[in-house]
């Protein structure tokens, strides 16, 4: 297509020939010619010199070139159902080619016939490019930061060649207005780790932006139907709460919501764990040196065409823009509700941590951060607060919890685990003693006296007895023992009785003098 503007302008406004007009435009006389013909023709109420700004080039060649004949020979034909025929080439196994010969077996509509394939392929391309049509997202320094997860994951090695390669799923935050990006490896995608990489993150930027937009992980929303509403993670939202920043989650299954993220991940992918996935790690530390020597290298190369880098952009206009960070990082707290038991304690992570016996038979919430393990009451008070053990089987108490005498708490104490024991036999009396003794306080034991009794409920009293005396005679009076003992025993039991039932011959099938014989034998 011409330059029909500037036609007209030397025609009608330097008033140039036809020959010098295709000379200065380089194009044939005739087109020259034949488009000031289609221009002379044309209704001077619909174009006319000179022309008004609004009139572009497309307008003026489609006024004077396009014909009730195309428009009529348009016509002829019926329109595909794009939405329909694009949405079907989503689902696997599907072609355009296929779509095509469903829409053609259709035949004449209405007098309209169907277009050829190519055709098709033609109205399919056109309809997509007008429907994808995006702007630019202005992006400003220290705006935004952007989370995923890579989708292709690295392996770590086991010791033990009959274990599996355990899987390493790739954490990825970048600041939007920079692309400058972090990465990092971990094995568990829970709360935790979310909250330990979020961590990592922004201190690695060494601030944080008004705005975080992670993706839809259960580790940071919780529900996202709507987009104008959505569910976050009661910790996530914490841990903004604690930097002072608000979380801005991408819409489901719409990448174009965080695309600085989608381009690092496409980076790291493609530049980075590509070339580790012929590595051999042993350890996620050994695997995250080395993705994280990679990640400074690729965030220092320029941009393609550019003679700046990620890195660089980073530190001239965002970093200086961030919002500064406190101090200590937030701590990610796991939380439990717990009832407090009769023996005071409430138990979390394999300890018994004591409480005042205001409290026992109540439901608290146990919140344990790396160091510290508080109670908090229902009302949301504060009822105790230890420092947390990482030992197991452990009574942590201070001075006020600190047990006096049984008597003082419940119905539990010495004398009842005694009598009960009694109850059942000598042999369980002599074992229920023996783990009493075995405490500092009485208390610290009466959950194990709890366990050994109601084996009986089970088990029963004959059972446990001889339990009991096995344990004495090898000297380990215990509740591990007795559970580990009794259990063998019922398990044995169970063996011998499904033998016997599955290989009996009913007596039925026994003639009178089989059984007279067998009688005889037995005897």
């Amino acid at each position: 297509m011409v330059d029909c503007k500037r036609v007209l302008f030397l025609k009608y406004g330097q008033r140039k020939s036809t020959r010098e007009i295709a000379a200065i435009l380089k194009c044939g006389k005739t087109t020259i010619a034949e488009f000031l013909s289609r221009f002379e023709a044309c209704d001077r109420n619909v174009l006319s010199y000179p022309l008004v700004e609004e009139v572009t080039n497309e307008r003026i060649w489609t006024l004077l070139y396009k014909t009730n004949t195309e428009d009529g020979q348009h016509s002829q034909f019926r329109e595909p159902e794009y939405e329909k025929v694009v949405s079907s080439l989503k689902k696997k196994g599907q072609t355009l080619k296929r779509q095509w010969r469903l829409y053609n077996q259709v035949g004449v509509v209405n007098g309209k016939k169907p277009y050829s394939y190519r055709q098709f392929c033609q109205k399919v391309a056109d309809w997509v490019d007008g429907q994808e049509t995006v702007s630019h997202i202005l992006r400003n320094p220290g705006e935004n930061i952007e989370l995923d997860y890579a989708g292709m994951k690295l392996s770590l090695k086991s010791a033990h060649l009959s274990e599996d390669d355990i899987d390493v799923t790739i954490f990825i935050a970048t600041l939007s207005y920079s692309s400058y990006f972090y990465a990092e490896g971990l094995t568990c995608c829970d709360e935790k780790n979310w909250i330990r990489v979020c961590n990592n993150a922004i201190y690695y930027f060494g601030g944080i932006t008004p705005l975080i937009t992670p993706d839809n992980c259960k580790v940071a929303v919780n529900n996202n139907k709507d987009w104008i509403d959505p569910s976050m993670n009661e910790t996530f939202q914490n841990w903004a709460d604690y930097y002072g920043t608000a979380i801005l989650p991408a819409a489901v299954r719409k990448p174009r919501w965080k695309p600085a993220v989608e381009n690092a991940v496409k980076v790291v992918t493609q530049d980075i764990l590509v070339e580790m996935a012929d590595m051999t790690f042993f350890s996620l530390d050994e695997l995250n040196c080395e993705l994280w020597k990679r990640t400074d290298k690729r965030n220092s190369e320029n941009f393609k065409d550019l003679d700046y880098s990620r890195y660089d952009k980073f530190l001239s206009d965002e970093k200086n823009t961030l919002l500064p960070l406190p101090s200590q990082r937030f701590e990610y707290i796991q939380r439990k509700e717990a009832k407090v038991a009769p023996d005071l304690s409430v138990s979390f992570d394999g300890n018994y941590y004591l409480m005042p016996k205001k409290h026992v038979g109540s439901i608290v919430e146990v919140r344990a951060t790396a160091f510290t393990v508080s109670i908090w009451s229902k009302s949301g008070d504060k009822i105790k607060e230890y420092r947390r053990s990482y030992d197991k089987h452990r009574w942590i108490y201070d001075e006020e919890t600190a047990p006096r005498t049984a008597s003082d708490y419940s119905y539990w104490t010495p004398d009842y685990f005694m009598a009960k024991a009694g109850q059942i036999g000598p042999n369980t009396r002599a074992v229920i003693e023996k783990v009493l003794s075995s405490r500092k306080y009485p208390n610290q034991s009466f959950r194990a006296c709890y366990g050994i009794l109601n084996f009986s409920r089970k088990y029963g009293a004959d059972v446990l007895e001889q339990c009991c005396l096995s344990a004495l005679e090898v000297g380990r009076p215990n509740y591990t023992y007795v559970k580990n003992i009794i259990k063998a025993e019922a398990l044995s039991g169970e063996k011998i009785a499904d033998s016997q039932m599955r290989y009996k011959v009913p007596d039925s099938e026994y003639s009178l003098s089989d059984l007279i014989r067998k009688q005889e034998a037995e005897r």
